[in-house]
């Protein structure tokens, strides 16, 4: 999951983790969260389109072409 705002961070991983799902990354940054796929590839992803250092669109779109997730967009 990459969110810029710790709250909504805070709050969508506590809703997840509630429904069963497990967030095994968080980040509030493309940077991070390109990281983060980089070493464990996720099967899926929650990108915050107005993400700092990189957008959220071109995030999705590097993570995509770089295959760093399980899932097609």
């Amino acid at each position: 999951m990459a969110v810029k705002d710790r709250s909504d961070r805070t709050n969508i991983k506590e809703l997840l983790t509630s429904e069963g799902y497990v967030v095994d990354a968080d980040s509030d940054n493309a940077i991070e969260a390109i990281l983060e796929c980089e070493k464990e590839v996720p099967d899926i992803l929650l990108i915050d389109l107005d993400l700092p250092l990189l957008d959220g669109i071109r995030t999705i779109h590097y993570i995509t072409e770089h295959k760093l997730a399980g899932l097609s967009l």
